[in-house]
């Protein structure tokens, strides 16, 4: 098992706005995690990541994981380039980078970076450190066609080297998953696909 809860209830400043309960994942999954604007789909991840302090319960990881939060989240003026926010995974920046299609833009200002590169960046931070379990909220915004069938493929390849992810997802992306969990009326539904 890669990351398990138990009576996980989340939200923001100790009010819940979703009961998870006891989840688990276990290697080689691919989660779905879908509902409507306002579910706590986002706040599940957060939380999932620990940027979030859970209002009940508990989440234990068993397995070196990565966050990619949504881009929109952060600061477009940001000092960096996208070269030094691949760095911090600590990972093989320069193959990280090629990876997702940016070999030659490591030295490009993030404030001058659009947002499918935002994305993109974060894509390869997230892997570049060798995770097994990747969280991701909203991994394919900002991202065009050819960057959306980039990350379908990251993450079969991941799945498919016995690694785990957990995203939220918009659209039909090709990517295979397994299981599903659905946020909605103030809990969490699961099951296959």
């Amino acid at each position: 098992m890669f990351l398990g809860t138990t009576g996980l209830a989340v939200g923001h400043r100790g009010r819940a706005v979703l009961a998870v309960g006891d989840l688990t994942v276990a290697p080689g999954a691919g989660i779905r995690v879908t509902g409507d604007n306002g579910s706590g789909k986002s706040t599940l991840l957060a939380t999932l990541a620990g940027a979030l302090a859970p209002v009940a319960g508990q989440c234990h990881h068993h397995a070196p994981w990565a966050w990619v939060p949504q881009v929109g989240g952060l600061s477009p003026d940001l000092p960096t380039t996208l070269g030094e926010v691949v760095d911090l995974a600590g990972g093989a920046t320069a193959a990280a980078l090629a990876r997702v299609g940016l070999a030659q833009r490591g030295h490009q200002s993030w404030a001058a970076s659009s947002g499918g590169e935002r994305q993109r960046a974060l894509l390869a931070r997230a892997f570049a450190g060798g995770p097994r379990l990747v969280l991701l909220d909203e991994p394919d915004s900002h991202l065009d066609r050819a960057g959306r069938d980039l990350l379908a493929a990251l993450l079969d390849e991941h799945r498919a080297a016995g690694g785990s992810w957990i995203a939220v997802l918009h659209g039909d992306l090709a990517a295979t998953g397994d299981a599903w969990w659905r946020c909605a009326a103030g809990g969490v539904d699961h099951g296959p696909s």
